[in-house]
């Protein structure tokens, strides 16, 4: 294999993770966030696995059996979850609106995962490490420019989130980005100005972490740097390491303990959001117990939530209030394919966990680059236990832990030279600086089959914002045909042709809906309040609300309150003290045993007015 083919594949790879963190297209698309970067992921990815193509068995052995079989097996799984669920397939192959985590992002994950494998040199190594620090430092200056309100874009929200979208991904990233930046901070090869240029990242970014107001990022951090100094205390001594050991074991319960708003760092982990997480982890949970072996369809979560979120989650607030997102990468990943899906993922998992304590002892934890790309790897897969997999953060994770992998195979084989059973990659030193031709004939196919595969969705989606700007209805009803139209972007164009009165191309938009996504619950209602002129029509569509959410249902039907109060009373007491506490029926610092509560302890009259507020706009 020329080195012109690795050097070329090498420098593509690493600016995949930058430019998918950092890329936006808020100038010409409605979503100017995820679709950019899936293009940017898709394209780059595509285009370094391409010039490889032709030297496919050594990138095979390079990669090694294990992360083979691994990353088979998850692509297998993708595409039975495709194959064998109801769901839209070009929902499941692009995802939905906001997410984008579809057959095809997973599937450019895991190849971006496998040539991280093969790239894995101590010089891939410390240069991946380097472009985190160098985003990371991109990041944080957009992030001051956005706290400062000198922002140029004119986002919907006025918060710093920097490229990421949401706050919790900007904190989510930082932890992760930061865990390296304080690692290699201690570096020993690092000169006085890189040094203090470090220390001034790690401040600068302390602060932009602060400013997030969220907390996954900080507990990311926290567990990042403590697993770090946990493993360095083992070689400085035992009596050393058992008190690490303490101190750590202390620190991560109480971490877990916060989440639950208790124990000593309550204040500072604990949100209130931490309960709705607890109800989307639920649902999520309810969905692959449901579909084992194929799931509800990959990121079709939001299809299925109404109906599996139970009782207290559903009156926790409002009806509707929905998720599309288990906000825990794992459950999500096994609602939407099953067990094997998750069993495949979390054997990906296991594969760089394994690897990297096969690198710890054999004496990587004194490289700092290996030691900042598996401690930030480690803060990613905290992170990753409590958000959703938005793919400015998620590249990192599936390139670092890639890198790992191979990283700790090539070390073993430098110390196992020797050995004869050892297969070795053979790379041509000499020969000419650009890579052959058929390698670059089959990187410009694979950039334009990861071009022809991603931009159909942005495109769509530009169109759609031209739609809106202009109220061209003609547009609205083209761009509602295409494949790549996903729900939201169907549902929006509705509401739209509705507003202006034309109500036969709304009608039109909405039978596309239902008959693509005939578990949206807008599309059924839009149904049945503007479209269901007959007593037939008007039951069909109440009996596909109530298949989609059949607490929502409960609002159709006779005095709904009083079979919502007749569900209320078959929910254990502990969960209607849940209930009555968080809408505000307690006294501050009433309690009863074990948490127990009967409606009757409650004032009758607000309890009747609760519950009679969740119908008024069911």
């Amino acid at each position: 294999m020329p080195l012109s083919v690795i050097k070329r594949s090498s420098t593509l790879l690493l600016i995949v993770a930058p430019l998918t963190s950092l890329a936006i297209s808020p100038w010409f698309n409605f979503d100017p966030i995820n679709l950019i970067k899936i293009v940017v992921l898709t394209s780059f990815t595509m285009m370094s696995f391409g010039l490889l193509v032709p030297y496919w068995k050594q990138f095979l052995s390079g990669v090694g059996a294990p992360t083979v079989v691994a990353v088979s097996g998850f692509f297998v799984s993708l595409m039975s979850a495709l194959l064998f669920n109801d769901t839209d397939k070009a929902q499941q192959f692009w995802g939905i609106f906001g997410r984008g985590t579809g057959l095809l992002s997973y599937a450019v994950l895991a190849l971006l995962f496998t040539l991280s494998n093969f790239l894995a040199s101590s010089d891939f190594n410390s240069k991946v490490v380097i472009s985190l620090l160098i985003t990371a430092a991109i990041m944080v200056l957009y992030c001051f420019i956005q706290i400062i309100g000198r922002d140029p874009i004119q986002w919907s929200a006025f918060f710093p989130f920097g490229t990421l979208g949401n706050v919790n991904f900007l904190s989510g990233f930082m932890g992760v980005a930061l865990v390296s930046v304080l690692i290699v901070s201690f570096s020993p090869a690092l000169s006085g100005f890189r040094r203090l240029s470090v220390g001034f990242l790690a401040v600068a970014g302390l602060f932009v972490l602060y400013k997030s107001n969220s907390t996954q990022g900080l507990v990311a951090l926290a567990v990042g740097v403590a697993t770090f100094l946990l493993i360095k205390s083992i070689w400085v001594g035992r009596l050393s390491f058992f008190a690490a050991a303490t101190i750590y074991s202390l620190g991560i319960m109480s971490l877990v303990a916060g989440l639950f708003n208790k124990g000593p760092f309550r204040e500072f982990i604990y949100q209130f959001t931490v309960t709705f997480r607890a109800d989307y982890m639920h649902a999520g949970i309810e969905m692959l117990l449901r579909n084992p072996l194929n799931g509800v369809g990959l990121d079709a979560y939001d299809d299925w939530y109404r109906a599996e979120r139970g009782v207290v989650s559903a009156f926790r607030t409002s009806l509707n209030r929905t998720a599309n997102s288990a906000h825990n990468i794992t459950l999500d990943l096994g609602a939407s394919g099953g067990f094997p899906l998750l069993t495949t993922y979390i054997g990906l998992v296991i594969l760089v966990l394994v690897h990297l304590i096969v690198g710890l002892r054999r004496g990587m934890h004194e490289d700092h680059y290996f030691m900042a790309a598996a401690m930030s790897w480690v803060a990613y897969q905290v992170q990753a236990a409590v958000s959703i997999n938005q793919i400015g953060v998620g590249v990192w994770g599936w390139i670092l832990g890639g890198l790992i992998v191979g990283r700790v195979r090539r070390f073993k084989v430098a110390l196992e030279s020797d050995t004869p059973k050892i297969k070795r990659l053979s790379i041509a030193k000499k020969g000419p600086n650009t890579p052959p031709p058929l390698a670059v004939i089959c990187s410009l196919l694979t950039l334009a089959l990861g071009l022809l595969m991603s931009i159909p969705p942005l495109k769509t989606d530009a169109d759609y914002l031209q739609a809106t700007k202009t109220g061209n209805a003609g547009l609205f009803l083209e761009v509602s045909t295409r494949p790549s139209a996903n729900a939201f972007l169907l549902s929006r164009s509705a509401s739209s042709l509705n507003s202006g009165g034309l109500k036969n191309e709304t009608k039109q938009v909405i039978d596309t809906l239902t008959r693509r996504f005939p578990r949206n619950i807008f599309a059924r209602t839009v149904q049945l309040e503007s479209f269901s002129e007959t007593a037939e029509s008007r039951i069909k569509a109440i009996g596909a609300i109530r298949e989609i959410d059949p607490i929502l249902g409960l609002c159709y039907e006779s005095n709904p309150s009083a079979k919502i109060r007749s569900l209320l009373e078959g929910i254990p007491s502990s969960q209607k003290y849940d209930l009555a506490r968080g809408w505000g029926l307690l006294p501050t610092g009433t309690k009863f045993a074990n948490g127990g509560l009967d409606w009757s302890m409650v004032d009758q009259s607000s309890l009747t007015s609760k519950i009679s507020s969740f119908c008024l706009t069911p």
